[in-house]
């Protein structure tokens, strides 16, 4: 493959993972409305590093004239980013869903699946974190300053996403501190 079509393949990817990230932010903004304590601040904070994210995809994608704001289909995002890969963002949106559920019908929910839900999620992060890096690290010998620009934010949103997977392991370890009023 050439460097040209591994720079496009780049943003192309780049705008797929932008309407991932999007899917996840409204998730997580429609759940906060619903939480109180520990896990409003989780969902809190997990939204505002993944808008974060989004706005640092949106730069990327941008500079290279393709426009955010178009939307793939599920069959092209699947295509992107393959099946598993969507079928894993229902799979965390039903998480927070189902999470939100419990505390608003019984004020609390099974410490013990969250924190299995907390590390599922943080290892399924971290899976896209490297993928991202090692996508990054195949393009840096190009000269070209986009792709440059794009290998920086690729490093970036890693980082942020593994700053919300080290999160969730630490959340995971003392899940009960998401259920406490803070």
């Amino acid at each position: 493959m050439s460097w040209i079509n591994l720079a496009h393949d780049a943003h192309q990817l780049l705008q797929a993972f932008y309407w991932v990230m999007m899917d996840v932010s409204n998730s997580l903004e429609e759940a906060m409305d619903k939480a109180d304590g520990g896990v409003k601040l989780h969902l809190m904070l997990a939204s505002k590093r993944c808008n974060l994210i989004i706005e640092h995809i949106k730069i990327a994608i941008e500079g290279v004239e393709l426009n955010p704001d178009k939307k793939p289909n599920r069959e092209k995002l699947e295509s992107i980013l393959g099946t598993l890969s969507i079928e894993t963002l229902e799979n965390i949106k039903s998480t927070i869903k189902k999470l939100i559920n419990d505390l608003a019908s019984s004020g609390n929910c099974n410490p013990s699946w969250l924190s299995t839900k907390l590390m599922e999620i943080a290892n399924i992060i971290c899976i896209a974190s490297g993928l991202l890096r090692a996508f990054s690290n195949s393009l840096k010998d190009n000269q070209n300053e986009n792709t440059w620009r794009t290998c920086l934010i690729l490093q970036t949103i890693a980082q942020d996403l593994e700053i919300i997977a080290n999160t969730h392991r630490y959340l995971a370890s003392n899940p009960k501190m998401l259920v406490k009023e803070l």
